[in-house]
């Protein structure tokens, strides 16, 4: 039930960083948990204690390779919303990054990244996250700068992950119940 997680492709086939990430990706950890609100639903308390649930279990399941659990450092957890939480920040003060629209807000115990799409800086490197912003003149530009860089183009996993995403987001379809696998972060 968890939006998308990102984690740190390892050995051989593993995929390089791209130079320059979107906006508050920078610190990506071996194993990051996003959850994400679209223009129709509010990030909420509940929805944060969600994420620090799925936290939980997924540290719980994941072990690292000599057997022990994960150090906490190696997750990150990353609240995505298309606009911003007001109700939320009322109650819970969000402290800003040096990048435009993205917060630090301590949920649980656990620091939370929160990234809000229509509150970031207009740039190219932030397309991905303007294709999911509610604003046309954001998408417009998320659809202008948008390039896959796909270690395999012949693949097409991440356009293929992408197109699904961007469907279900017109859909506002809540069930994103599948996994795909593109072995690789962008």
């Amino acid at each position: 039930m968890l939006d998308v997680a990102i984690i740190e492709a390892k050995g051989e086939g593993a995929a390089h960083r791209p130079l320059e990430l979107p906006d508050g990706l920078e610190n990506l950890r071996p194993h990051n948990l996003l959850t994400y609100k679209s223009q129709h639903e509010a990030l909420t308390a509940w929805t944060l204690d969600e994420l620090i649930g799925h936290y939980v279990n997924y540290r719980k399941l994941r072990l690292s390779p000599d057997g022990k659990r994960h150090r906490p450092d190696a997750f990150g957890l990353y609240a995505v919303a298309t606009r911003c939480p007001k109700a939320l920040q009322r109650r819970h003060p969000l402290t800003p990054t040096a990048w435009e629209g993205v917060y630090e807000l301590p949920w649980g115990g656990q620091p939370v990244r929160l990234i809000v799409l229509n509150a970031i800086a207009k740039h190219p490197r932030n397309a991905p996250w303007e294709l999911f912003a509610s604003e046309q003149d954001r998408i417009r530009q998320g659809l202008i700068h948008y390039r896959a860089r796909h270690p395999h183009p012949s693949r097409g996993g991440h356009w293929e992950l992408l197109e699904r995403m961007h469907l279900i987001y017109q859909r506002e379809n809540l069930e994103m119940a599948y996994t795909m696998n593109v072995g690789w972060v962008e």
